[in-house]
């Protein structure tokens, strides 16, 4: 594992164990050791601030991470996406496309942050107090490996937990939680995260307070057009980094060689986060590894719609990315997959996101 991507969770997880709002693991500042209260202590030499003094008064720049700039600053291990237009799906020449991915346009007029990496079984570990994933931590991958084998159910929980000890108010309200041992719990989802009960298998799930998942303050699940866009980065071929060439397992496809773990490339199970390269928005393993829950109910089809969320019902629900298990194709930007909510699979996933305020 690289230093970097040590270094980057261990902020993650600092964030995930303490409850302070800002999520203050590291600090903007090169010469306070403190907890940059205010960020206006006597000896800050504002290295990378516009204002000629401390007082963050139309401070603005992008780097700066104090709370009360006007500037937005990704939480540690994120990355903000802006917003923009793009064309989802795919073109009729794409090698090992799928009939659901005819190309529409989609207007995302948010901003977003995007975890960098798919969540690990640490942070997850940490967050929730149990691991889900079939290939439990030993070997080379350990504790870096992604999680897998959780319910769609479990990641919102995920996601609630996180937003809570950020001080963000979470973004999903469960009742009816049913544990995967059949243990009803109402709306006390965490008593279903342990390895007797085995995470949520059903629930009743209404977004808390808002009307669009857009409007959500805290973490949650992608929805199915910013996943595209994110994994996407500005890019228009079946992977970011270029066209597929053989959409099976072999021979080797060289473009998903260099950015993503598959059937083509793996030893039967899902690898370290961060080895491949990543992104022009440096996200990493966002094709291959583990497919990835979004927060859509799927549907065949999909047409030009800004800010879209999918339908309003559906028998299951949208993962992207493909895995380590699976054929190059899956690993497409417009590749999809309706997958049971209740599922879990030891290929299957999830990274978070956040609207940035």
């Amino acid at each position: 594992m690289h230093t970097s991507h040590h270094l980057l969770l261990a902020s993650l997880l600092c964030c995930l164990l303490l409850s302070g709002a800002a999520c203050d693991c590291g600090n903007d500042d090169d010469d306070d050791s403190g907890g940059n209260a205010g960020d206006d202590d006597a000896t800050d030499d504002d290295t990378g601030d516009d204002d000629a003094t401390d007082d963050d008064a139309g401070d603005d720049d992008a780097g700066d991470d104090d709370d009360d700039d006007d500037d937005a600053t990704a939480s540690p291990g994120f990355v903000i996406v802006p917003n923009g237009t793009f064309i989802m799906g795919s073109p009729e020449s794409e090698p090992g496309r799928g009939a659901d991915e005819t190309q529409h346009s989609v207007t995302l007029t948010h901003n977003f942050e995007i975890s960098k990496y798919e969540t690990t079984e640490l942070a997850f570990t940490t967050l929730m107090g149990w691991n889900p994933s079939y290939f439990a931590p030993a070997g080379e991958c350990g504790d870096h490996c992604p999680v897998e084998s959780m319910s769609w159910y479990d990641t919102l929980a995920a996601a609630n937990r996180l937003s809570e000890l950020a001080g963000h108010s979470p973004c999903y309200a469960l009742s009816d939680v049913v544990c995967r041992d059949t243990t009803a719990v109402g709306a006390n989802y965490m008593n279903c995260m342990n390895a007797t009960q085995q995470g949520i298998s059903t629930a009743t799930v209404a977004l808390n307070g808002v009307t669009s998942v857009y409007d959500c303050q805290g973490y949650r699940l992608p929805t199915e057009a910013e996943w595209e866009y994110a994994a996407r980065a500005g890019s228009t071929t079946a992977f970011y980094n270029g066209g597929i060439t053989n959409p099976a397992c072999s021979p080797l496809d060289t473009n998903l060689d260099a950015i993503g773990w598959y059937c083509g490339n793996t030893g039967g199970a899902p690898a370290p986060i961060g080895l491949k390269a990543a992104n022009a928005w440096d996200i990493y393993d966002i094709s291959g590894n583990v497919w990835e829950w979004t927060w859509d109910w799927y549907a065949a089809d999909l047409e030009p719609a800004t800010d879209p969320a999918g339908p309003d019902g559906g028998s299951g629900r949208t993962v992207r990315g493909g895995s380590w298990f699976d054929e190059a194709r899956y690993a497409r930007s417009a590749a999809r997959l309706s997958i049971m909510q209740n599922a879990h699979s030891y290929n299957l996933g999830f990274r978070l996101v956040r609207t940035m305020p």
